[in-house]
């Protein structure tokens, strides 16, 4: 920010990333509203609980929030275009094996889903469904 020219009004885009493990969202949301930021927000879905697996589990969102799950959701974005091509390309083959999402993240979705359902060996199997169905998404 210290090579911006402010005195020319120029528009400039903030990035912030964070996760839903905590709070970020929400300091995040508050924060570009309080200072009247152009700001885009992008929470990784640690939780499980923002990610579309299936349409009848429920999701919890905050509006304006762009939530995902891995990075390869982010290279369809625009403002990402200038990540190098070896980025994307260990990126998206940590995807293909299976590997960019952190392990505790299938353990949250496995813990979160035995909590809606009441189920374990059914929420075993969901998870593992969803976790699969994931990485053939892209």
């Amino acid at each position: 920010m210290k090579s911006l020219d402010f005195s020319s009004n120029e528009p400039f885009e903030i990035l912030m990333f964070g996760d839903n493990a905590q709070h970020d969202a929400v300091v995040y949301s508050n924060l570009a509203k309080e200072l009247n930021l152009n700001a885009r927000i992008y929470i990784r879905d640690v939780r499980t609980n923002a990610t579309f697996f299936d349409t009848t589990l429920p999701v919890e969102r905050i509006s304006g929030v762009n939530y995902y799950f891995s990075e390869v959701e982010l290279f369809k974005n625009a403002e990402f275009d200038y990540l190098s091509s070896s980025l994307l390309a260990r990126t998206y083959d940590s995807y293909k094996n299976n590997k960019l999402i952190p392990n505790y993240t299938f353990k949250t979705l496995n813990r979160r889903l035995d909590e809606l359902y009441k189920d374990k060996e059914r929420a075993r199997s969901d998870a593992s469904k969803y976790w699969s169905d994931y990485y053939s998404r892209f």
